[in-house]
């Protein structure tokens, strides 16, 4: 869990889960407590939630921005393998384009 803290060192605001940079602006990418991707901006504190809904019975986890920082690669995994070591082929990668213009 990861937090917001101003230059006076005081937390106002949890993140979430996983927190990427993007490689070029004050844009972060989390995983929101409720499991939904989101960007932060770290400049203006505007959050945008991310249409990454691959299923309702998954769960989404690892963002990753693209090296660009367009697009967005996550994994999302049935709900009843989550927690456990996965079979062969239970995760799958999906790719969000044109995250940011």
């Amino acid at each position: 869990v990861y937090f917001l803290v101003d230059s006076s060192k005081q937390c106002y605001a949890p993140l979430g889960q996983s927190p990427q940079f993007h490689p070029f602006d004050s844009n972060l990418l989390v995983l929101s407590f409720d499991e939904y991707l989101q960007t932060f901006n770290l400049t203006n504190g505007e959050r945008n939630v991310l249409d990454a809904i691959t299923s309702e019975n998954c769960k989404n986890g690892f963002p990753y921005w693209s090296p660009d920082g367009k697009k967005v690669v996550f994994s999302s995994a049935p709900l009843e393998i989550v927690g456990l070591v996965p079979p062969d082929g239970a995760s799958n990668l999906w790719i969000l384009e044109e995250v940011t213009q």
